[in-house]
């Protein structure tokens, strides 16, 4: 298919960014955010596409990325409760729809590097530099069991906005909500947990995928 122009690309992105906006009820962004998405997000993709295209070196043959990817990016701030955590959330979907799928060490740092170079391009500003931030779609108020039956009993309509978590102690907290309520439901023995960063970083990802009806591979 023929490629598109860099002047069609950014009209393309920034009317998918556009479009998810548009569907947020809990915040408005300004044009000068809309413009830092999405030149950051264009600059991502073409230095991604440039860099790691499909090889013949380990690790690379399946390596690709496309203006999809920059959809998926933007998918997040329909949800986004709050313009003022638009760097930390722009970095945070971009580890997890790029960098997540990189295999390579070399290429994963590179990756890492790029996507921190273009957070302080493009939101100085806003940037922050805790990198310990989670955004969850699971509620962070539900601590208790009672707590969380009336998350469960949520109508259809219910709207979902992701939740800022700075710090995994808040994290721990909401899932240490759902364990208690599992041993009340299941009538099960009181369950130990011990959670690392990296642990609740794992929770976050899983959760992520199938709140989105995706597949996920548990190995350990």
């Amino acid at each position: 298919c023929p490629r598109l122009s860099d002047d069609s690309l950014k009209s393309t992105i920034y009317s998918v960014l556009e479009s998810c906006t548009l569907q947020n009820e809990t915040a408005t962004f300004s044009t000068d955010v809309l413009d830092h998405l999405v030149n950051s997000s264009l600059s991502l993709l073409k230095q991604t596409t440039e860099i790691l295209q499909p090889s013949e070196l380990s690790g690379r043959s399946y390596y690709y990325f496309s203006v999809q990817d920059i959809m998926r990016v933007f998918q997040a701030f329909q949800w986004c409760g709050d313009e003022h955590n638009v760097a930390a959330l722009w970095r945070h979907e971009c580890r997890h729809v790029f960098l997540n799928r990189i295999s390579r060490e070399s290429d994963y740092k590179w990756m890492e590097q790029t996507i921190e170079n273009l957070l302080f391009k493009h939101f100085s500003e806003r940037q922050t530099d805790d990198e310990n931030v989670h955004f969850i779609t699971f509620l962070k108020e539900v601590h208790g069991v009672q707590a969380a039956r009336r998350a469960s009993m949520c109508s259809a309509g219910f709207r979902m906005n992701f939740h800022c978590i700075k710090g995994d102690e808040t994290l721990w907290q909401s899932v240490n909500g759902y364990a208690e309520r599992f041993r009340e439901e299941q009538n099960t023995i009181d369950l130990s947990l011990c959670l690392s960063a990296t642990d609740a970083a794992e929770i976050v990802k899983i959760q992520r995928c199938l709140s989105q009806k995706g597949n996920v591979v548990v190995v350990g």
